[in-house]
């Protein structure tokens, strides 16, 4: 019963701790870019999950995700079609197919319309982490002056960052 309790408390601590600290997005070699929080990537579901009582950043996350879904149902086979296209120009065998550059331009096209999806899904997706970190700040537009001394060839003074 103790060790129940003592993992219920522990989950509950945890689950409140990380809820309540920054998301950031970074670079990511499968997705180009996901979330992170407290080092750990989140996807966008867990996301959802964290800010679920944000509309505003909810709707900017389901907005990335449609957006990065539709462009790589559309990215990847134009990318294919268009790199069979090019393989098949590119190949010197007397007994190869002539390539149809009709059906590369096609896919050609259709790998920079998704690659311009993905694109507006990320803008989404950091839009959507820069409104949930201002909620828990507070109001993120208010000034925060800085007061530095620095030193320079000119001698000592004040510098004022805001």
């Amino acid at each position: 019963m103790r060790t129940t309790l003592l993992l219920t408390f522990l989950l509950i601590y945890s689950i409140s701790n990380f809820s309540q600290s920054e998301m950031s997005v970074k670079p990511d070699f499968w997705s180009g870019k996901a979330i992170y929080q407290d080092g750990k990537k989140l996807s966008i579901s867990n996301a959802l999950e964290i800010a679920k009582n944000n509309s505003e950043v909810i709707k900017n996350l389901k907005s990335a995700r449609t957006n990065r879904t539709i462009g790589d149902i559309i990215a990847y086979p134009g990318a294919i079609a268009f790199g069979y296209t090019l393989g098949l120009s590119l190949n010197s065998h007397e007994n190869a197919p002539d390539p149809n550059w009709g059906v590369g331009g096609i896919g050609a096209g259709m790998m920079v319309g998704g690659m311009i999806l993905q694109g507006n899904g990320n803008k989404k997706l950091k839009e959507a982490v820069r409104l949930y970190n201002s909620s828990l700040n507070g109001n993120s537009n208010a000034l925060k002056p800085e007061l530095n001394i620095i030193y320079s060839e000119n001698g000592l003074g004040i510098s004022v960052n805001f």
